[in-house]
This record gives C-alpha cells, structure tokens and sequence, in this order.
C-alpha cells in the first residue's frame, strides 16, 4: 500500500476525513484486497487500544492539583 494511502486510511478509521475522502477509502476498500487485509488489521488494533484504561499516577494529579492551586492563590 501507498504511504499516502495508508495515512488516508488511518484518517477514515479516525473519523478524520471528509465524505468526498469518505468515498475514495471506501471504494479502495471494497476493490483492493490489499487494502481491505490492512483496513481489517488496523481496525482491530484500534479496538484493542480503545480497550486499554489509562489513569495518570497519584503523584502526577497532586503536583497538578497542586500547581493549579498555587496559580489560583497568586
């Protein structure tokens, strides 16, 4: 797959193009088996990232909590 192509792709799969783009992705999709195989890998990666919980460490959230607290007194 093209470079460009597969940064076109990564947007669709984010929401991040419009629908003229929309079109073009879906139409390589259906058409390029290729395509289709890296389309199926990446949506799969993204579900398992969405999966993923993250929390920032305790320390991080008081040294905020802490900052913001300082600039609010000044």
């Amino acid at each position: 797959m093209q470079p460009n192509f597969t940064l076109k792709l990564i947007s669709f799969i984010h929401h991040e193009t419009n629908s003229e783009e929309n079109e073009m992705v879906i139409e390589r999709i259906l058409t390029d088996p290729d395509v289709q195989e890296d389309y199926q890998v990446m949506m799969e990666m993204t579900s398992m990232l969405r999966m993923i919980k993250r929390r920032p460490r305790r320390n991080v959230v008081d040294n905020i909590l802490a900052y913001s607290e300082k600039m609010n007194r000044d």
